[in-house]
């Protein structure tokens, strides 16, 4: 197996943080500065739908070697199969560091336990040989943090997993995304730091917009550390939060439409879809617009707002033009059929 260990950073955050858009400037600023070879794990709702796809920066990227898209039994296979094909590249083409972007409902520190101690939790197979976590990093939406927060303390607190709080308290770094969108900045950030301290007392917090933070402030968190020091580093309570389930009512829904959208209609179809539906945390998808019919439009969006058009290359050849929409959110998957057949009516005929 591999002489040197690989160093994994970890990027978390709750639904709608901005992970995706911080993944995407690590890799563009990687490519201009440290040069790194990177590979991506994703562990994302909307991976599995090829959503997450077409939201990375992969065209702009020539240094990832593989991009992978995982559930959390695949993890392990993932890591081992990077190192088999470090054993069997030439050092100058080996792999350097892995990025894992999770799910926004993800909890960090069972993925901290998996590569400290190892599948077999004895500190000595593959994946404890071949690899160390460099560091986690936690986004937070500072527009709706605080409302996610309150929520989730009220709702069953003690019988499901609280993503919010564990995503807290395993982490090297905080930042404080979508600064922009505040008015009163320095009572909001002074409210969440509040927060953040009665579960970290350690995180370094950063402020941003558009997740626009140096790489300096992501790679390089921890250093390389034994399986001892790493789980005696883990918290008593983030320990009690990993033992717990997910609320099962927080569901994915995937629409399609298979075609050219009309792009008014569909941003009418997700305003009247959260405003009907008022726990749905998160919007994504790829949009094919007439207009352009050779682009790709990505469009996301929180909650009710913050919805967002952005061009995203064009379709390949082999591609087909159609419209794919992902709902995140609690009790979705019953309407299913009724929402693809609303989004559906957004075709253009």
């Amino acid at each position: 197996m591999s002489h040197h260990r690989i160093p994994i950073t970890v990027i978390t955050g709750f639904l709608g943080s901005g992970k995706t858009t911080l993944l995407n400037r690590i890799l563009d600023e990687n490519q201009h500065s440290k040069k790194l070879r990177v590979a991506v794990i994703e562990n994302e709702f909307a991976a599995a739908f090829g959503v997450e796809n077409e939201i990375l920066h992969q065209d702009k990227i020539e240094d990832i070697q593989n991009l992978y898209e995982f559930g959390i039994g695949e993890l392990i296979n993932a890591l081992v199969e990077i190192a088999l094909r470090n054993d069997n590249m030439e050092p100058d083409k080996r792999i350097q560091h892995v990025i894992l972007e999770t799910t926004g409902l993800a909890d960090p520190t069972p993925i901290l336990q998996l590569i400290a101690q190892g599948a077999d939790r004895k500190g000595t197979d593959e994946i404890v040989q071949n690899y160390y976590i460099n560091g986690i990093v936690t986004l937070l939406d500072v527009k709706h943090f605080y409302q996610n927060y309150s929520s989730s303390m009220v709702t069953n607190p003690s019988t499901y997993k609280n993503e919010l709080v564990a995503q807290l308290l395993t982490t090297d770094a905080i930042i404080l995304n979508k600064i922009d969108l505040l008015d009163d900045k320095d009572t909001v950030v002074q409210t969440l730091q509040d927060i953040i301290r009665k579960y970290n007392s350690i995180a370094k917090i950063h402020t941003a917009s558009f997740a626009n933070v140096s790489l300096d402030d992501i790679l390089d968190l921890r250093p390389e550390r034994s399986t001892e020091e790493t789980v005696d580093g883990i918290q008593i309570q983030a320990s009690e939060e990993a033992q717990k389930k997910h609320d099962p009512s927080i569901e994915q829904t995937m629409l399609l439409a298979p075609g050219f959208v009309d792009l008014d209609s569909v941003q009418q179809f997700i305003k009247d879809t959260t405003n009907k539906f008022k726990d749905i945390y998160r919007v994504k998808g790829v949009l094919a617009l007439e207009r352009n019919p050779e682009l790709k439009f990505v469009i996301q969006g929180v909650h009710d707002d913050q919805l967002s058009v952005t061009e995203h290359g064009s379709w390949l050849p082999d591609d087909t033009k159609e419209s794919r929409l992902t709902l995140i959110g609690k009790n979705v998957l019953s309407h299913c059929q009724e929402l693809e057949q609303s989004f559906k009516k957004c075709l253009i005929v």
